[in-house]
């Protein structure tokens, strides 16, 4: 509570974020050999994150102005991924798959206001965004063990996706030194 040109003022102000995540999966996985196994995912997970902020101040002659925004975030992906595994030899691995993915986006935003005096005047926005693709990659990595304690890898993924007019081409390279056994 306060005094704007001496008349007392009450003051509320609200602020909240509701946070919401969720997910789940199921797999599958079939060893061919000794050396050869396939393993299938399918995936989806969701993400909610909602704010919202309400100011309100009223005066002793009940004048009232009030301010209201909401903001709202959504994502939304589903992914199937299928990864093979060749070990072809106690020193050699060769990993390679493919991964579809299909993911959702949904922004909005809405704000109301209104001041003494201003009856049926006021602001009332409400505005959003809403966005979906399909993303599709290959990828492979090889692996190689040089020694005990030298290991490189190196691989490529590429990925193309419906909204993009073009491809992505991702190379990997990593070296792993064990200097010693932990």
């Amino acid at each position: 509570q306060f005094a704007v040109s001496e008349i007392p003022v009450d003051y509320n102000t609200t602020d909240f974020l509701d946070l919401k995540n969720s997910g789940t999966a199921i797999g599958w996985r079939r060893q061919w050999n000794g050396n050869y196994y396939s393993r299938l995912n399918v995936s989806y997970s969701t993400y909610t994150n909602k704010y919202t902020f309400q100011d309100q101040a009223i005066d002793t002659l009940d004048n009232e102005s009030n301010f209201n925004e909401q903001i709202s975030n959504d994502l939304f992906d589903i992914s199937l991924r299928f990864d093979n595994t060749w070990e072809i030899d106690d020193k050699q691995l060769l990993e390679f798959g493919v991964q579809s993915n299909y993911v959702s986006v949904q922004n909005t935003q809405q704000i109301k206001s209104s001041q003494p005096g201003e009856s049926n005047k006021g602001l009332d926005l409400e505005r959003g965004i809403s966005r979906a693709a399909n993303i599709l990659s290959f990828y492979a990595q090889y692996r190689l063990q040089l020694n005990k304690k030298l290991t490189i890898q190196h691989g490529l993924r590429h990925s193309v996706s419906d909204k993009l007019t073009r491809s992505f081409v991702e190379p990997r390279v990593s070296l792993i030194f064990r200097p010693n056994k932990n």
